[in-house]
């Protein structure tokens, strides 16, 4: 593999504006650092595919697997606001494609997910303030625009 990806960054030296080797030379990356299991040889393998990717940007601005590329990049780094980003770019250079769709519900999910966590956080601190309190704390004055308050600790697990 090190020998075709040498001979893709050298087509890339004699002929700066050829996409498909750009592409090429960032699967090969790509595919090197799945296979890697030290994380700093996947971050620099992941490093030369966003800077070959934002080189081919560069020459070739409508290409979307440019675009592509890099979202796809940036969602397995977990930087889903590039993966996003990209995505939506993808889509505005070629509608056709399904993967950046793929990687957009991923990214919702993710924020889905997260938004559960921190409700789940919350709804854990107020259960807990209610058990603790006395039962005249005005816990539903202080925190009314958070969540309604329970008329018992029960209602909590429904």
């Amino acid at each position: 593999m090190d020998e075709a990806i040498a001979r893709y960054e050298g087509l890339i030296r004699n002929n700066p504006n050829n996409a498909q080797a750009y592409l090429n030379v960032v699967s090969l990356y790509r595919q090197q650092a799945s296979e890697a299991s030290d994380p700093a040889i996947v971050e620099q393998l992941n490093t030369k595919a966003i800077n070959a990717m934002n080189e081919l940007k560069r020459v070739d601005p409508e290409n979307p697997m440019a675009y592509l590329n890099l979202a796809s990049i940036y969602l397995a780094q977990g930087k889903n606001a590039d993966a996003e980003t990209n995505a939506n770019l993808t889509l505005q250079k070629d509608p056709t494609l399904y993967q950046p769709y793929i990687i957009l519900a991923t990214v919702n999910q993710s924020k889905g997910t997260n938004d559960y966590n921190v409700l789940s956080i919350w709804k854990n601190a107020l259960l807990l303030l209610w058990v603790v309190m006395p039962p005249d704390f005005p816990v539903n004055v202080m925190l009314p625009s958070l969540l309604p308050m329970p008329a018992s600790a029960e209602q909590w697990n429904s």
